[in-house]
């Protein structure tokens, strides 16, 4: 059985999002899945997508941050979420990705944002599911 409410899916246990273009995504938690239907409500997101963007870290390795937003006013970003048992963690992984997804974001003259679970502000009227929180941004 499917239930579909604004755009949500639920079929057992796992979770699926359609979005306002008729992508479908398979979000990896609750948290994914709400930023999804922000960013998607939003009057000033021109486009998302979700673990689109491949940046390489380590030489051979691949990071695929959770979103890419293009704002309605040309502004960029690249969105990591983050769970708080994750940010705990913090492991050295992690550091290297971000520290990629920085240079990408320089090089392309984008923003890069990783956000734990707490509401924040984006800007460009976009608003992070409740509880986020900003643990490192580039610099605008």
């Amino acid at each position: 059985m499917r239930l579909r409410v604004d755009g949500w899916m639920g079929r057992d246990d796992k979770m699926i999002y359609v979005n306002k273009h008729s992508d479908v995504y398979k979000p990896a938690n609750e948290y994914e899945l709400e930023m999804m239907h922000q960013l998607d409500k939003s009057d000033k997101v021109a486009e998302w997508y979700y673990e689109k963007i491949q940046i390489k870290y380590w030489g051979n390795k691949s990071y695929f941050p959770d979103f890419y937003v293009h704002f309605r006013n040309g502004d960029k970003m690249i969105i990591e979420l983050k769970s708080r048992e994750m940010v705990r963690k913090h492991r050295r992984d992690d550091v290297a990705k971000w520290k990629a997804a920085e240079q990408y974001c320089k090089l392309y003259n984008m923003q890069f944002k990783v956000v734990k679970n707490e509401k924040i502000n984006l800007g460009n009227g976009v608003v992070c599911p409740a509880n986020s929180v900003v643990l490192m941004t580039t610099a605008d």
